[in-house]
């Protein structure tokens, strides 16, 4: 067990000095700066995965492929398959917004917010109807096209 104080660390019940540990091993026990840019830059990537995730499924939500959505709201195929795949500079707030837009006007609710961070209700389907036949309940979700 390794526990720091000020000026000494204690190392298995024995005291040793940062300065002597820092001699024996080349670190004060913290993260250097490269560490330190390494787990940023894998953080980084991570949130834009995500981010292209939560696209990827409210798109799929919707029923449209990346040519529909290019085809009917202008929005290059290409842009969408970078953000999906976390590619280039990942999915914007202006990005985000226009997702939102297509995915109001195909029956689909979901925030900018949760979009790029994950931040309040998943996205569904605007209208849901439920109907109950024999002692069962059917949901069915209706998408406007």
């Amino acid at each position: 067990m390794t526990r720091y104080t000020d000026k000494f660390r204690i190392d298995n019940g024995l005291f040793k000095s940062i300065k002597e540990d820092q001699a024996l091993t080349g670190s004060y026990g913290f993260e250097t700066p490269q560490e330190r840019k390494k787990s940023k830059q894998t953080a980084t990537l991570d949130s834009k995965l995500i981010r292209g995730q939560r696209v990827k499924s409210v798109r799929l939500m919707a029923g449209l492929s990346r040519h529909e959505i290019q085809t009917k709201y202008g929005l290059s195929a290409s842009t969408i398959q970078s953000w999906e795949d976390g590619k280039v500079g990942g999915l914007t707030k202006k990005g985000a917004k226009r997702i939102v837009d297509i995915a109001t006007k195909t029956g689909i609710v979901v925030t900018s917010d949760y979009l790029m961070d994950g931040i309040g209700n998943k996205p569904a389907f605007a209208e849901q109807k439920i109907f109950h036949f024999e002692n069962e309940e059917f949901v069915v979700n209706i998408r406007l096209k």
